[in-house]
């Protein structure tokens, strides 16, 4: 169920600490020993380092840190309070948009530039592990405004799409779908239901690798088989195990009643 008091205090300043906490969280997590820990202390020496001056960039920087350093809170509503009740959120902030937009992205470029040029960390992709933590915000925003905000919401999508997140597709996927775009719709479940994808965290997303399966059950787009459908039914099922958001119970609707597991 939707929170329209949430939405209704939603920020895009508050947005952008909210999602430098959770990447910041994230991140720590990956560096657990005492090595680790100091390699985060030089990085947050880094991030403080405003290259372009940016007056924006230093009120982000500081109100994320002063989270992080003081509160064990990830949520956006409850960074959103924060910001609020401290007086930290920008009254000009519409007449900000860009400049705070700009900061934020050259706030994340300083993520990406850090360890994409420290030779001492030996992680798996970490500039596609940021992209991904970011999208992930995005596409957070975009079910949380979808209600209240709807063109907002749909911004936020296609910016998470745009940075290949796989829910992202998954969601403009059913909105072809439903709007009987059948082509566009494989295209998208297609996009993170295929195994030569060599790079990303997930090699395929369960709930649209399932969406492919019914388009082969309907024979939308594709030539109807049921065997394909089994296949996929039975694979996709095993895999989403690993996953814990409802976009695959979602995709269970999709079947007729009568089908039977």
């Amino acid at each position: 169920m939707e929170n329209t008091n949430e939405d209704n205090n939603f920020d895009k300043c508050a947005f952008c600490v909210y999602t430098l906490v959770k990447l910041w969280k994230s991140i720590n997590i990956l560096y657990d020993s005492a090595r680790d820990s100091s390699e985060m202390k030089k990085f947050k020496r880094y991030l403080y380092h405003n290259d372009n001056n940016l007056e924006e960039y230093d009120k982000i920087i500081n109100n994320t840190f002063s989270i992080i350093d003081t509160n064990d809170i990830t949520d956006y509503y409850q960074i959103y309070l924060y910001l609020n009740n401290n007086s930290f959120i920008d009254d000009n902030y519409d007449s900000k948009k860009k400049e705070y937009l700009t900061a934020f992205n050259a706030i994340i470029k300083k993520f990406i530039s850090y360890f994409k040029d420290n030779n001492q960390c030996e992680l798996f992709n970490m500039t596609h592990f940021i992209k991904n933590e970011v999208s992930d915000c995005f596409y957070e925003m975009y079910k949380r405004s979808r209600i209240s905000f709807p063109r907002q919401a749909q911004l936020y999508l296609e910016k998470s799409a745009n940075m290949y997140n796989f829910k992202a597709y998954f969601e403009l996927g059913l909105m072809d779908l439903k709007e009987c775009n059948y082509a566009s719709a494989y295209k998208y479940f297609f996009l993170c239901s295929d195994f030569s994808i060599i790079d990303p965290l997930e090699i395929c997303y369960p709930p649209s690798m399932f969406m492919v399966g019914i388009m082969y059950y309907y024979g939308l787009h594709v030539k109807k088989d049921l065997d394909i459908f089994k296949k996929i039914f039975e694979m996709s099922s095993q895999l989403n195990q690993y996953h814990h958001d409802n976009n695959f119970e979602r995709a269970l609707t999709y079947l007729p009643k009568t089908f039977i597991f």
